[in-house]
């Protein structure tokens, strides 16, 4: 039976890549770049690009915009600090996050936020999105001193509810970090389908959702149903 669901961030709840477009865009015109040469299309291409989904630092990423479009009047920090200080302001939820989020909590369901990223900035864009309160347990990787996929972040995050690993559900969008990390802590698991396929190397998540409203079974039947699927 699963009694407890932890749920990663980006591209799960919030619709990262699509909230980060809105913020650039804005902070395009924000700083009248179309005046100094750089078209809203390169400066967006060249974001997206060199972030990499958020792996890449901003503070390299900055870095690099300044350098490619020759704004030397800017400062990475300038930029950084604006990208810290206002990115909740331009997040948008992933389709159905609130929904789900809310019919599960109705259910009784325990449910988590495992997330890697900087403290503050993660709980300033849940907080933003409107589902913060609606967690037991949030885990920002900063905060814990660890990061995902290790194991012992997703066994902590478990305690925190009071469900063994065992009949929890984590639900993420990264092979990786969010279902190979959950699945060692003996989580079940389930990978909302991206644009991306499945790495054939890797195990199997428990299942795969094409959407969030996957996971609506669960407040029907309240057992371990789920299939293994590739």
């Amino acid at each position: 039976m699963i009694r407890a669901i932890g749920f990663d961030l980006d591209e799960t709840l919030l619709y990262r890549s699509a909230s980060l477009l809105r913020f650039i865009r804005h902070q395009h015109a924000e700083h009248h770049l179309a005046q100094k040469g750089v078209s809203l299309q390169e400066w967006c291409d060249r974001f997206i690009e060199w972030d990499r989904s958020g792996y890449v630092g901003k503070d390299v990423v900055y870095s690099r915009l300044i350098d490619h479009f020759h704004l030397n009047e800017y400062t990475v920090d300038v930029l950084w600090n604006e990208y810290r200080n206002h990115f909740h302001r331009f997040c948008i939820a992933m389709p159905h996050a609130r929904h789900i989020l809310h019919r599960l909590k109705t259910n009784e369901m325990r449910l988590a936020l495992v997330t890697n990223g900087e403290t503050v900035f993660q709980k300033k864009n849940a907080e933003a999105l409107g589902i913060l309160p609606l967690f037991d347990a949030v885990f920002v990787s900063e905060e814990e001193g660890r990061k995902k996929p290790d194991p012992e972040l997703f066994i902590q995050a478990a305690r925190r509810m009071g469900v063994p690993p065992e009949f929890c559900l984590f639900v993420g969008d990264h092979p990786v970090n969010d279902i190979q990390g959950a699945a060692a802590a003996g989580m079940q698991t389930a990978w909302l389908k991206g644009l991306s396929l499945w790495p054939q190397h890797l195990t199997p998540p428990t299942v795969t959702l094409q959407s969030l409203l996957d996971l609506l079974p669960l407040l029907e039947k309240r057992k371990n149903a789920f299939e293994t699927t590739a």
